[in-house]
């Protein structure tokens, strides 16, 4: 159906959410389904599901068509073949973060060399930039982990990292952190305006991704890809200003081969099975 035709009277698509990090009733979620329906021709509605991997699991199934998920979770939809990149939310100047490992400052632990049996508090398991994506940094630097910390506790939230470290109850803590093409000052991060001292950083990968079900019209998916990305050249489409209200995102840009690299360094883990509960929080805070 041509984009500015009427919705087709079936089921609707579903965008798939988890209510307690956008509930279904936000006005913001509301006009993006509308303007959805402008560029797809087919009704579209918020579907609530209770955690990320549920949402992958509904994009395989077919009960979900759009959602935006944390890089770990793109991923392993690609490669189960159930989802497609769509765009990249561009936040303070960048579509990309790295994930820090950092102290307080007055910590002994200043290096990577200084790391032995560290009490490390982690976000959680599947979480990119709150524990999957700087240990991959630090083992493919040679890093023993097991030596390096000593305690791991996965504490639910960037926020709660922070909390941890800062109280003493951690000795260090893995979040994200915006830091600028030069690499030379930290525009964002989870510590917000707290003095720290950083003792590694990945490299920059997407913070979240707008993704598409791959059973859709390739047609679609790429009409929804140019609505969004190409506000500057074509003028701001209805789409594409929902979608950046929703996502409190500056712009978008096309995803190119951003997740390349990510999907390379952490290959060897996304066969381990996590042991606790899966992604509990969205990488942005």
């Amino acid at each position: 159906m041509a984009p500015g035709s009427q919705p087709a009277e079936r089921e609707a698509l579903h965008v798939g959410v988890i209510a307690r990090r956008t509930h279904p009733a936000n006005p913001a979620l509301s006009d993006f389904c509308r303007a959805l329906e402008i560029i797809i021709g087919e009704r579209v509605a918020p579907a609530t599901l209770p955690t990320y991997d549920a949402i992958v699991e509904a994009f395989g199934s077919g009960e979900v068509a759009f959602s935006w998920l944390p890089p770990l979770l793109v991923v392993k939809g690609r490669r189960a073949g159930a989802l497609v990149p769509v765009a990249l939310p561009v936040r303070g100047g960048t579509p990309v973060c790295s994930s820090v490992l950092f102290t307080r400052t007055n910590s002994s632990m200043r290096r990577i060399a200084d790391l032995r049996g560290a009490r490390a508090a982690w976000v959680d398991p599947q979480s990119a930039t709150g524990y999957v994506v700087i240990r991959a940094t630090l083992q493919a630097a040679g890093v023993d982990l097991e030596r390096a910390f000593g305690v791991d506790r996965f504490v639910g939230s960037h926020d709660a990292v922070v909390r941890a470290v800062l109280s003493g109850e951690a000795d260090v803590g893995a979040t994200y952190a915006y830091i600028s093409r030069q690499r030379m000052r930290v525009r964002a991060a989870g510590w917000g305006k707290a003095r720290v001292h950083i003792i590694a950083r990945s490299d920059p990968f997407p913070a979240e991704v707008l993704v598409a079900a791959a059973s859709l019209p390739a047609a679609s998916v790429e009409r929804l890809r140019e609505a969004l990305v190409s506000a500057g050249e074509w003028g701001h489409s209805e789409v594409e200003r929902a979608a950046r209200a929703l996502l409190q995102a500056d712009r978008f840009v096309a995803p190119g081969d951003s997740l390349e690299a990510i999907a390379t360094l952490l290959c060897p883990k996304q066969d381990e099975p996590a042991d606790e509960e899966t992604v509990r929080d969205s990488e942005w805070e």
